[in-house]
């Protein structure tokens, strides 16, 4: 799967996907609004709510907001302008599990790994140093699991 002089490669979230999400958000919004024109007190929470979700959507939108960036160093998540950086070594392995009904690719932290300390530090301790990509970025999971791991196969030190 891997081509000669691949790196680095970035992969982007789907567009469609987040369109369509940020129509769902926006419906949800307008519908809290005619719940609050009721005087339903229920609408205030629906369109807050459903409302930060339509800016969470756009700001994906944006360009280099969210992407998973693959080098021959490792691989860096990006998700609404945040940025985090994972070198090969210090992953076990990628798989494919599901949260909940989505499925996800979600990696093991290996010795090499360097704890944060204070509230991320608790965080990583509580999820056993798991960690797991925000999207499949047009893959299904099964493929991006495969994909990382041949790049952690393949230049890992």
């Amino acid at each position: 799967m891997i081509k000669e002089n691949s790196t680095p490669i970035t992969f982007r979230p789907s567009k469609w996907k987040t369109l369509g999400l940020f129509l769902i958000s926006l419906l949800f919004t307008l519908a809290g609004i005619l719940m609050i024109n009721d005087g339903q007190m229920m609408g205030w929470f629906v369109s807050v709510f459903f409302g930060i979700g339509c800016l969470v959507f756009i700001a994906i939108l944006l360009p280099n907001s969210s992407y998973l960036r693959l080098s021959e160093k490792g691989f860096e998540m990006r998700s609404l302008f945040k940025s985090s950086f994972t070198n090969w070594n210090e992953v076990d392995q990628f798989e494919p599990r599901y949260i909940g009904v989505n499925k996800m690719v979600f990696f093991k932290f290996n010795s090499n790994y360097e704890k944060s300390g204070g509230f991320k530090g608790m965080v990583e301790e509580m999820a056993k140093n798991e960690g797991a990509l925000p999207d499949t970025y047009g893959h299904s999971a099964e493929e991006l699991a495969e994909l990382l791991n041949e790049w952690k196969n393949k230049y890992s030190n």
